[in-house]
C-alpha cells in the first residue's frame, strides 16, 4: 500500500487496529475535518481580492452561508442586484476570470493571485473582461455570468 500511496493524497493503506484505524490515523483524520469545517466557514473577503487583482465583487442568490450550504442551487445563480452590475459589463471579451469562495475561502485567499499571475502571460493579445469576484458562489455560477 505504500507504493500506491505516493500516487495520491487519498487515505489508503492506513492500516488496522482491530476494527477501527489506528490512532494516528484516526488523529490524523478528525484533524483533516476539523480543517475543512473551518475552511467551509471561514470569512471570505471578496475586497481583499478586488484591491489585490481588480475586477468588481458580486453575490450569488444566497443570502448567507447558512443557506449557501443549505441551498447549493442559490450560489449557481447571481443575485438581481449582481445581475445588473454584470449587464453593464458589455465588451467584445474574449474570457473572463471568475473567482468565488465555493467551499474555501482560505483556499482563494491563499492561491486566487498566483494562479492568475502564472495565467494571464499566455493570454497576451487576449480582451479579458474584469475579474468578477463572487461571494457564495458554486461552479456553475459562471455559466449566469456567461
Amino acid at each position: 500500500m505504500k507504493e500506491l500511496r505516493q500516487f495520491t493524497m487519498a487515505r489508503v493503506g492506513l492500516g488496522r487496529a482491530g476494527n477501527s484505524l489506528p490512532v494516528r490515523e484516526m488523529l490524523a483524520l478528525q484533524l483533516a475535518h476539523a480543517r475543512a469545517k473551518d475552511a467551509v466557514h471561514f470569512p471570505f473577503d471578496a475586497g481583499s481580492i478586488v484591491r489585490e487583482l481588480g475586477g468588481i465583487a458580486v453575490k450569488s442568490a444566497a443570502r448567507d452561508r447558512a443557506e449557501y450550504l443549505r441551498r447549493p442551487d442559490l450560489g449557481r445563480w447571481l443575485s438581481l442586484e449582481s445581475r445588473g452590475a454584470i449587464e453593464r459589463l458589455h465588451g467584445p471579451y474574449d474570457a473572463v476570470f471568475v473567482i468565488s469562495d465555493g467551499l474555501s475561502a482560505p483556499g482563494v485567499h491563499r492561491h486566487a493571485a498566483d494562479v492568475l499571475r502564472c495565467l494571464l502571460p499566455g493570454l497576451a493579445g487576449w480582451r479579458l473582461a474584469p475579474n468578477i469576484i463572487v461571494e457564495q458562489g458554486r461552479v456553475a455560477i459562471g455559466d449566469d455570468i456567461g
